[in-house]
């Protein structure tokens, strides 16, 4: 049977006198089933107290926290929760404990899977809000320049997601790791692919621009260098006529000087 204590007998003695006073004969039986529901429910209300106190001061106020560290938690509280209700050695084969026992767990499995829920949450927005930090630096880097090739953003990503792992909290860790870091590694290298595409065709620009002033360059070399050539022949047919001219005005010089020194070779002859 079950034990009694000072509450239950006061709850049986209060039984008696209630019959008495409504002029009713007590029987034991039916007072004894009063005190022992009423320890029950004493019994349920204090395990359940016990547990919601513990999960919220030790549970609560530090999460989130890995699914095996809560589960080890939940089960702690549990089994203090379990001695509590059991304190006043209640009779296991006694259809009102185990009911009781059922309420107790039903309540503990209530508050647990809020905690869990609760855990869910804050491991998601604590997981995302480390994800998008570093998620940050790695588009920094490639604003800035600092990533400019494909295996450098690569390295980059795994050191990400090395951080990632090392910080992130909780049961959605993975989860979080496979929704947002790998659908911000995809976008990254296409922010990387138009920056370099955009650097990629102001380099090409410049080269055409070059290559176009080069040839602009040549081609007014080699104008330059005709004109040269033309006016260097000009000039060589202006001074051939001109040495022409010059040779024949001599050598009519020479024909003038000839013939008087002629004449005056035959006049002195004659004298």
């Amino acid at each position: 049977g079950t034990p009694m204590n000072g509450p239950m007998l006061a709850v049986l003695a209060q039984a008696y006198c209630e019959a008495i006073n409504h002029s009713a004969v007590p029987t034991i039986q039916s007072a004894w089933a009063q005190a022992v529901t009423h320890q029950l429910s004493k019994n349920l209300k204090n395990a359940v107290k016990s547990y919601r106190e513990a999960m919220n001061t030790q549970a609560m106020q530090s999460l989130p926290m890995d699914g095996a560290t809560l589960r080890e938690m939940h089960k702690k509280f549990k089994k203090e929760a379990v001695a509590i209700f059991n304190c006043s050695g209640f009779d296991a084969n006694d259809s009102r404990y185990a009911e009781a026992r059922a309420q107790l767990a039903a309540r503990i499995r209530q508050l647990y899977d809020h905690v869990e829920e609760q855990n869910q949450t804050a491991s998601r927005h604590f997981c995302e809000r480390e994800a998008k930090g570093l998620v940050g630096t790695v588009d920094g880097k490639i604003r800035s320049g600092e990533i400019s090739q494909f295996d450098t953003l690569m390295h980059e990503w795994q050191t990400v997601k090395r951080q990632y792992l090392t910080r992130a909290k909780g049961p959605v860790k993975q989860e979080v790791l496979l929704d947002v870091l790998v659908e911000k590694l995809s976008e990254s290298f296409l922010t990387l692919w138009n920056a370099m595409k955009v650097t990629l065709d102001k380099q090409t620009a410049d080269l055409r621009r070059k290559v176009m002033e080069a040839q602009g360059q040549a081609q007014a070399h080699q104008e330059a260098k005709n004109q040269s050539q033309s006016m260097s022949q000009d000039h060589f047919a202006d001074q051939k006529k001109q040495w022409t001219t010059r040779v024949m005005q001599l050598d009519t010089q020479l024909d003038d000087a000839r013939r008087e020194l002629e004449d005056v070779k035959y006049k002195a002859s004659q004298e």
